[in-house]
């Protein structure tokens, strides 16, 4: 890295990390001294909004994952969220089925923050270095840009936490671990696609025309490599919660619920990195409130009412609160493709929906599925040239030759020229 890059670089993250870094635990200590004063809100119990604080303060993980993708290194941004969401799996999956129910979710999502915190720190600071100097003109051009997705970001993770909890203050802790999985499990499958989705950003903020285009063709490929995965739990989740014990069967209902959020999950992904690419910030914060904010008043009554059910409900009603950005797409030049995007996400749907009125095994049935892949690209919905423009935006050229020549009759196969 050049040393003048390496100088700027280093003088506008540490001049935003430092004072940020105090405004997270600031907004979890507000959390937690309002519980301790006044005890519950709107259906929460005091206990619950002490943790979600807790979880608010971890936030600052964001910032060193940022950070990652400032620096185009959305390879390592992967493997962040791959290792923490596998800490997220042994620490909360683990102490849930040992029957510590919310306490352990909690944990789950804690480890999470820190792992992520240690993978992202670790090479931003042999990148960039350490500095305690704060640069106030830094400071104030990385807000205007980043408030716009920060401040929804923090009502997603508060969100996504109160849910759990909500679930807790209405149900018992069994139930409360039934539906702290079945989120998992769901956003596993989601994240497939706003993966693609999100790590796109430094591509298109550098492209100076043919944005729209780009964007759309990663949201095909997003949607064509997530939906299959999503519309098999939504057709089998008793088989794949099944895997864990069949006393988790009793979450099919609200698996399938959640996994159904994955398009407009990734669709609202997708026209937010373009509109943040494009400088839009006041897009991007409108449309992270409009589409965070019914969870979060919605997920405590929907919880009392019907449990871990009512929070999968609020979840996914959420997401697709999310479609509005089809409006916001449109000014954004985004070339939506209707028919190519009603394929991608009808396809898996009615293959599952067939699939079940069948009678279809769950084993068989992934076969099925498995050859939505190869469908995509004979329908034209993907196109190899595509694959390849998008694959060569995140690994270099060398690398992608290789692992095409490794990978060429299954290629040919899905995506023929």
């Amino acid at each position: 890295m050049a040393a003048g890059f390496r100088g700027c670089a280093s003088r506008y993250f540490w001049s935003t990390v430092i004072p940020l870094a105090a405004i997270y635990p600031s907004l979890g200590a507000i959390l937690v001294l309002y519980a301790a004063c006044c005890g519950g809100f709107g259906g929460y119990s005091a206990a619950m909004l002490a943790a979600a604080g807790l979880l608010v303060a971890l936030s600052s993980t964001n910032l060193f994952v940022s950070m990652l993708v400032a620096l185009l290194r959305t390879d390592l941004q992967l493997l962040a969220f791959l290792a923490g969401n596998a800490a997220r799996i042994a620490v909360g999956v683990g102490l849930v089925v040992l029957g510590f129910g919310w306490a352990g979710a909690v944990a789950g999502f804690a480890a999470m923050s820190l792992v992520i915190l240690i993978v992202s720190a670790a090479y931003v600071a042999r990148m960039v270095g350490i500095s305690l100097a704060v640069d106030p003109v830094a400071l104030r051009e990385v807000l205007t840009a980043g408030l716009a997705s920060w401040l929804p970001g923090v009502m997603v993770l508060a969100g996504q936490w109160l849910g759990v909890l909500a679930v807790y203050g209405s149900s018992t802790s069994v139930e409360t671990g039934h539906y702290y999985i079945a989120v998992m499990i769901a956003g596993f499958a989601a994240a497939i696609g706003t993966s693609i989705a999100s790590m796109l950003l430094p591509v298109l903020s550098g492209v100076e025309h043919g944005r729209g285009e780009l964007a759309s063709a990663s949201l095909r490929i997003a949607l064509a490599l997530s939906m299959p995965v999503s519309a098999y739990i939504v057709a089998y989740p008793g088989f794949v919660l099944g895997l864990l014990g069949k006393s988790y069967r009793e979450a099919s209902t609200a698996l399938s619920i959640l996994a159904a959020s994955a398009p407009a999950m990734v669709f609202y992904t997708a026209v937010s990195s373009l509109a943040y690419a494009g400088n839009r910030y006041h897009t991007v914060a409108g449309m992270g409130f409009a589409q965070n904010l019914p969870r979060i008043i919605l997920y405590a009554p929907l919880a009392s009412l019907y449990g871990g059910l009512g929070a999968a409900i609020a979840y996914t009603l959420e997401a697709y609160t999310g479609l509005a950005a089809v409006y916001v797409a449109r000014q954004l030049e985004l070339r939506v493709e209707p028919r190519k995007l009603l394929v991608a996400v009808a396809m898996p749907a009615l293959l599952a929906a067939a699939a079940r009125l069948a009678s279809v095994p769950a084993v068989p049935a992934l076969i099925l599925f498995a050859a939505s892949y190869i469908a995509y690209g004979r329908l034209r919905i993907v196109s190899r040239r595509e694959a390849a423009e998008l694959a060569s935006a995140f690994i270099p050229r060398d690398r992608l030759e290789k692992l095409y020549n490794q990978l060429r009759p299954l290629v040919d196969l899905a995506l023929p020229t």
